[in-house]
C-alpha cells in the first residue's frame, strides 16, 4: 500500500482528530492521562492499543462516550504493514 494510505487512515483516527479539533497537543492529553506524549503519539498512529483505564478516560476527556469503540474500529480497519515498528 502507499505511503498515502496510512497517512489518510492516520488522520482518521478519532483522537487524533478530536485533539487537532481542539488544538490540543499530545502532551496535553499525555498530561491529562498522566502517559507519556510518546504514548499519545503511538495510540494516534496505530503503534499500541490504549487500555481499557486508558480507554475510559479518553471517553471522560473527550466527552465522547463512544470513542473506545469508535478508536477500535478504525484500528482494525488500519493499513497493518504500513504501521510502523
Amino acid at each position: 500500500m502507499p505511503d498515502e494510505t496510512y497517512t489518510a487512515w492516520r488522520e482518521r483516527n478519532p483522537l487524533r482528530a478530536f485533539r487537532r479539533a481542539h488544538g490540543l497537543p499530545l502532551s496535553a492529553i499525555a498530561a491529562a492521562l498522566e502517559v507519556h506524549t510518546q504514548t499519545v503519539a503511538q495510540w494516534e498512529w496505530g503503534g499500541a492499543v490504549p487500555t481499557d483505564a486508558h480507554m475510559a478516560a479518553l471517553a471522560a476527556l473527550t466527552k465522547h462516550p463512544t470513542l473506545a469503540a469508535r478508536w477500535m474500529a478504525w484500528y482494525r480497519e488500519g493499513p497493518r504493514d504500513l504501521v510502523p515498528a
